[in-house]
């Protein structure tokens, strides 16, 4: 499979095409693995046009007048007049409490970051190497398993960043 775009040539020159498959499908592989799979969801969204921001080390959001925890997350990930994605990466079994709080995060953030037109689309994304059988029905909650993981990777590999980011958010 090779890299067409030079944004992907450019990373796979520093880390390779093999390498990097191993980092996203299977991390329990590798040495840290919640956060070699984190880094390779990062760049999985930077090849495909989103700006990345990982927020290791402050994941939980306070609500500040309070100090009350709304919930966390690892990442966001933004398309400008698009989408922000709220993205939680888990390399465990699928926790529905998680998913509550996802959709907190998104709640509370989507009040004050759309505008009147409901622009940005503001949606939580659970991304895991696993295989998730059951999607959710909610439009603001997108569950990302192995094999969704795989077609984006594979889009991105051909190019074809349209795609790939209509699989995350159904747009």
């Amino acid at each position: 499979m090779h890299a067409v775009k030079p944004f992907a040539q450019a990373l796979f020159s520093f880390c390779t095409v093999e390498e990097y498959k191993k980092r996203l499908f299977t991390p329990e592989l590798c040495k840290k693995s919640s956060t070699v799979f984190e880094d390779a969801v990062a760049w999985l969204l930077s090849l495909i046009g989103f700006s990345v921001v990982q927020l290791r080390n402050f994941e939980k959001l306070r609500v500040r007048e309070t100090g009350y925890e709304r919930g966390s997350i690892d990442m966001i990930a933004h398309r400008e007049n698009e989408c922000m994605l709220l993205i939680d990466c888990d390399t465990s079994v699928l926790d529905v409490k998680k998913l509550g709080y996802l959709d907190e995060v998104r709640e509370y953030l989507s009040s004050f970051i759309m505008n009147k037109h409901q622009v940005p689309r503001v949606i939580s994304v659970l991304i895991s190497p696993r295989e998730y059988n059951e999607p959710s029905n909610d439009l603001n909650l997108m569950i990302m398993g192995k094999s969704q993981i795989e077609r984006i990777f594979a889009e991105a590999m051909k190019g074809n960043s349209d795609e790939a980011r209509r699989i995350i958010g159904n747009w």
